[in-house]
């Protein structure tokens, strides 16, 4: 049989402007299973991923992840968990525009010690990595020192893809996958 990945149970959840958005979601994920949510823009797909990723609460329901009960999960405890997210905007939640490609790969690895020892950063160890990851991912860019915001929307969300498949993950929430 194939482990439990995810288990929610009567879900409920608000919008960002109060409405009730999620109504009594209930499904299981098993690994290696992928479950497609389609539907009209705005009708909850988004604030699932959301809930699943720890990016927002729900108002009721039971959520477990790996057979372990969470009762508010944050953004920072899903991502040590192995959860991936690559949100629908992806300019706005998915990279920072000002930073480089190369350190755009460090926003979900930060205590990765191949890019800091000591709090110190490994300039030519992440660079390395940056450049490493372009290739794997064919990210077109003149180099790894490229602000992540004037590459083209295909290949910053190839950055976004390559960041998120680049660390040990159990779920992987895309949005607007296509």
């Amino acid at each position: 049989t194939k482990k439990e990945i995810v288990s929610l149970t009567d879900i409920h959840a608000h919008n960002n402007r109060g409405n009730k958005i999620l109504n009594g979601i209930t499904f299981q994920l098993h690994e290696r299973e992928i479950l497609g949510v389609a539907g009209v823009s705005g009708n909850g797909q988004v604030e699932l991923a959301e809930v699943l990723s720890g990016m927002r609460s729900f108002d009721q329901g039971s959520y477990q992840f790996l057979n372990q009960k969470l009762k508010k999960p944050n953004v920072n405890q899903m991502i040590d968990k192995g959860v991936g997210y690559i949100p629908e905007d992806r300019k706005r939640f998915g990279v920072s525009p000002q930073l480089s490609i190369a350190f755009n790969f460090l926003l979900r690895d930060l205590y990765n010690r191949i890019f800091f020892q000591s709090g110190i950063l490994r300039k030519k160890n992440i660079q390395e990595f940056g450049k490493h990851q372009m290739q794997k991912f064919d990210i077109r860019a003149p180099s790894e020192k490229v602000n992540v915001g004037s590459l083209s929307g295909g290949n910053m969300q190839k950055v976004i893809l390559a960041r998120e498949c680049s660390r040990p993950l159990k779920l992987l929430l895309a949005c607007q996958p296509t």
